[in-house]
């Protein structure tokens, strides 16, 4: 079946904020070592969605990798899911 290709999730530590998302969305696309008790990152060749909404502001950031990007567009994908239109 291919596994799975894209998702969407939320995450919390961000609270909002913009630039924490995008760190946390770098954080997840790092290479994993393989020979580490407990890892970390390893889902770079996912495409993802991620949302985290905080007191002033819900922030989202969405992440094709290159390899996919015949398949599904950032920009698209956002608006599909109901966000307003990107400029």
């Amino acid at each position: 079946m291919g596994g799975l290709q894209f998702f969407c999730t939320a995450v919390d530590e961000p609270d909002g904020d913009t630039e924490m998302i995008v760190k946390s969305m770098e954080a997840m696309n790092q290479k994993s070592d393989p020979t580490e008790e407990e890892r970390k990152g390893g889902s770079g060749h996912i495409g993802k969605m991620i949302f985290s909404c905080g007191t002033e502001q819900l922030a989202v950031c969405a992440y094709v990798p290159e390899e996919k990007l015949g398949e599904l567009n950032c920009k698209e994908w956002l608006e599909k899911r109901g966000l307003p239109e990107l400029s």
